[in-house]
């Protein structure tokens, strides 16, 4: 079984209070929430945050979710986010993790499932599940040198090998790996390629939007 940990933060930089501000008709933290919530393997969902309770709407009162105040000492902009994992790592007495953000609204309970499920069934090889972005394109470093492929001999890109992004979706990892690494990535991670349309990360106020039009398209095709 599975503890998620989500962290919430109160203010943010980009998009002033972006984690509570309404996103389709719900709070933007309530999205990935519920997708979690209809998860079965996770049997506790960590609220960790600077923000009061009362901020909140009543779908956190669930016993599968614990509502964690942020010390003053992980305040910050600043602040790693290993160092909040850590922290709930070491609290909870939890062995095996899930975490994600309140801006991956558009991540699905399936996927999530995917994702734990690749990692228990590659436990014995891996230490760790990632989520990324394939992209088959022709990929230049900050110098313009090739990274992916050799320019004189143009293939098709989907002939080229992808490159890997790493899209903050989702991490699966161990208390043990966390604590061998000090990071949600192991030394010996699996890579989980999540659906284009679920895969934004809503960071500035175009992000918003397009995750905006990404939902309502999604809700007019299910």
């Amino acid at each position: 079984m599975f503890t998620a940990i989500l962290p919430i933060k109160f203010n943010s930089e980009r998009i002033p209070g972006k984690n509570f501000r309404n996103f389709l008709g719900a709070p933007l933290y309530l999205h990935i929430l519920r997708s979690l919530l209809a998860v079965e393997p996770i049997t506790k969902i960590i609220i960790n945050t600077d923000a009061p309770k009362s901020e909140f709407n009543s779908e956190i009162d669930n016993p599968r979710i614990e509502f964690s105040k942020r010390p003053e000492y992980l305040l910050g902009e600043s602040m790693s986010m290993n160092s909040i994992i850590e922290y709930e790592v070491k609290r909870s007495g939890g062995d095996l993790f899930f975490m994600t953000h309140t801006t991956n609204p558009l991540l699905s309970a399936s996927t999530i499932l995917g994702m734990l499920q690749m990692y228990t069934s590659k436990i014995s090889e891996y230490n760790s599940v990632v989520s990324v972005s394939k992209f088959f394109g022709r990929f230049l470093d900050q110098e313009g040198q090739p990274l992916n492929h050799t320019p004189s001999s143009l293939l098709r890109t989907q002939d080229l090998d992808p490159v890997l992004f790493e899209n903050s979706c989702g991490y699966v990892f161990s208390k043990e790996s966390f604590s061998t690494s000090k990071s949600r990535i192991g030394s010996k991670p699996l890579f989980f390629d999540t659906p284009k349309l679920e895969s934004i990360d809503i960071d500035d106020e175009d992000d918003w939007k397009l995750a905006e039009a990404m939902a309502e398209f999604r809700d007019r095709n299910v």
